[in-house]
Parts: C-alpha cells; structure tokens; sequence
C-alpha cells in the first residue's frame, strides 16, 4: 500500500483496488473519501456539505468528468481534484472539487496517486502542468474509455482554489445557547460546548417529597377505614388498593432520590482536547476521546406525513454517541418537543420513505431544529460524523 502526505495534515493511502483520502488530527486518522467497489467515491456527511457533493455520502462516477491534477500559478501549489460533470457542476455552482494539494514544485507520487484514483472510478486524468512547460507536455492518460461528449485532449478553465470555486457559505446554525426542554447548550469562555441539565436537585427532591405525601396520606385513609368500627368501604377491596397506591408511590419517591444522585447533569465538549465526558451527581461518569467516536447521533420521534399536509410533528428528541465498539452512550435524553417543520416532497414514493423509520447524514442544510443543531455543533468539536436518526410513531 502506498501513502502520501499532503497539505492540511491529508495523507492520500491507495493499492490497486482501493483509494482513499485521510485526515490526520490529534493522532488519529479520519477517512474523507475513498473508492468502492462499484467505482464511486464514498464520503461523510459532513465532507459532502463542505464540498457540496450529494447528501447520500455517494458520488457516482457518472457524475465526474475526469480526475485533475494541475498548477496553480496563483498559489504556486499543486491540486488533486475532481471535474465534475455539467448537472452537478449547477447544482453546485462549479465544476472543480478540489481533493488535496502540495507547496512543492514537483509533489512526489501524486501523478501516481491520481492516475490510481481515475483508475478506479473509470474516468479519465490529465495532468496540466506549469505554463512554462512546453505545449506538448501536457499529458492526458486515460485508464478508461472517454465518454463521447468530451473530446479526447482538452485545455480546461482550471479553478484550483476551493475557497473560490466554493465562496458561497453554506446555511449558518441558530446561535447558541439552544434551550432543550430541561437541557441548555451553552458555549464555556474557554470554547467548550456545556450541556446543562436545568432540572435542580432541589426540585428533584420537592418532587420526591410530594410522592412521599401522597403516599402517606392514602396510607393514612385505607388503614383508618380497616380499623375504625364504621361502615365498611364499598368495594370492600378499596382499602388494600389504597395501601398498595401508597406502597408504590412511596417508591416512586425513593426512586426520584436515587435517579437524581446516577443521571447525568452535565455533559462538556472540548474540541481543543477532543475529548467529550458527562458528569452525575458524585462526579465523571464517563469520557471518550474523539477517535473512539464513530460519530453523533439525533434521534427524534415525527409522525407521518401525507400528500396534503406537509408538516410533520416533531414530539421528542436524543442525542447519542455511537462508538467505534458498536455501543452507543446517551448524551441527553428526555428532551420533549412540541414542534411542526415543514417536509419538501413531490411523489408518491417519497411519501412512502419519509414515513418509515430511517438514518442519513445530518448535515447544516437538512437540520431542523435546535436538537438536530446541537448534534452539528458537537460534530463541529469533535470533528466526527453526525447523523439523523427518524423514528415514525
């Protein structure tokens, strides 16, 4: 297997059957793109917002022209990117998604690393070098049959600088703090994200005491009725529900106490660290570096919708980590909503996938509310995936 580095702590990993682009950050490696087995590109939500790719994570290789490695008189760097075809260059507003770059004069391996990559999405490279070279240096490989709509040797407009080509800013997130029902996310002065659960110990134990009130009081009623020489209760069975109403609501009281001392109250995100822990009452509960994330997950409870009505009730929200063990830790829960948001659809068949159950990536432009968001903001720290979990109820 092959390994080059690049720019922007990216690190390019191929062989002959596959081909991937990493990021290395706080000693872990992250995939951005890779091959598959079917020739098309592979990546995270949170890549294809930034690139404004397809939100399904898949770039088919239909979708691109040819695979570019080119000088920047500019920047005086090298690109590795993807022209992409005319359909999704509109959606888009470009064709060129830049992939990864170097500051040398001749970056070692990147011709090969890009002639792997069109190799294995079946399009066309072209390698555009210095214009000081001469003109008939311009060398054009192609590891796979050019469609016929493009001609064979071709000088394309080249637009090396994802910063240009990509200038319009993608949707911008609500600004904190988001209140979730008895969750608030704020942001630390330092820059952490805080999750604070607002419900006090004070109130929990207010709550705990009523039980406990109930409780003696139906205790009081249904022994009263047993031993005074009155006219027995009519059913004479009232009594001993009486008594069992007591027994269970004096252990919903003791319940209350000990739940309040075991759920978490606190969770931080320090994206500096990359580091994520929830507290409870007597201290740390848990803590997991970033590269044990598999990413974040924003459950939600919707209801369906239907060719006449478009809005969709939202009634209660999670979120949750999924873990590259396959387990996964809440971060908060509990979260009740009482919200509408307004769903896009025109067929039949859409109707019939939005009303089941389902996970994609969660990205700014499909977020819809403030749980959702907060998933996003999380993402953003620890630099993992987020991911919309619908539940149809």
């Amino acid at each position: 297997m092959e390994r080059i580095t690049a720019a922007n702590n990216l690190i390019i990993e191929y062989e002959p059957e596959h081909w991937r682009l990493l990021q290395n950050g706080g000693g872990a490696e992250r995939v951005l793109v890779e091959t598959a087995p079917d020739a098309s590109l592979r990546y995270p939500g949170s890549f294809g917002v930034v690139y404004r790719l397809p939100e399904t994570g898949v770039l088919d290789s239909s979708g691109v022209d040819r695979v570019v490695l080119g000088w920047s008189a500019k920047d005086q760097t090298w690109h590795l990117g993807l022209m992409l075809d005319e359909t999704l260059a509109q959606a888009r507003g470009s064709r060129w998604c830049g992939l990864a770059r170097w500051n040398e004069t001749e970056p070692n391996g990147a011709t090969q690393a890009g002639k792997q990559l069109a190799s294995q999405i079946r399009r066309p490279f072209l390698l555009v070098p210095p214009k000081t070279a001469p003109a008939n240096s311009v060398v054009a490989a192609s590891p796979a049959p050019v469609r016929a709509s493009a001609p064979a040797v071709e000088a394309p407009v080249y637009q090396p600088a994802p910063q240009v080509v990509d200038a319009v800013p993608p949707p911008a997130l609500p600004e904190l703090p988001y209140e979730l029902d008895d969750w608030r996310l704020d942001r630390a002065a330092d820059g952490r994200l805080l999750f604070t659960l607002m419900t006090s110990s004070a109130r929990r134990a207010l709550k705990a005491l009523w039980y406990a009130l109930w409780a003696v009081i139906f205790a009081v009623l249904s022994i009263t009725s047993l031993t005074v020489n009155l006219a027995p209760p009519q059913p004479t069975v009232l009594p001993y529900i009486g008594i069992v109403g007591a027994v269970f609501l004096l252990g919903l009281a003791i319940y209350t106490l000990l739940r309040g001392r075991n759920i978490i109250t606190r969770v931080e995100v320090d994206g500096v660290l990359g580091v994520i822990t929830g507290f409870k009452g007597n201290g740390q509960a848990w803590q997991y570096p970033r590269n044990e994330i598999k990413g974040i997950y924003a459950s939600q409870v919707v209801s369906k919708v239907n060719r006449r009505n478009h809005n969709r009730a939202v009634d209660y929200g999670e979120l949750s980590l999924l873990l590259h063990s396959g387990e996964f830790e809440p971060v908060i829960i509990g979260v009740k909503l009482d919200e509408k948001i307004t769903v896009e659809f025109a067929t039949d068949d859409d109707v019939a996938v939005l009303n089941a159950d389902g996970v994609s990536p969660l990205t700014v432009y499909t977020a819809k509310n403030k749980v959702q968001a907060a998933a996003l903001k999380v993402a953003e720290a620890l630099n993992i995936n987020a991911v919309d979990d619908r539940r149809i109820r």
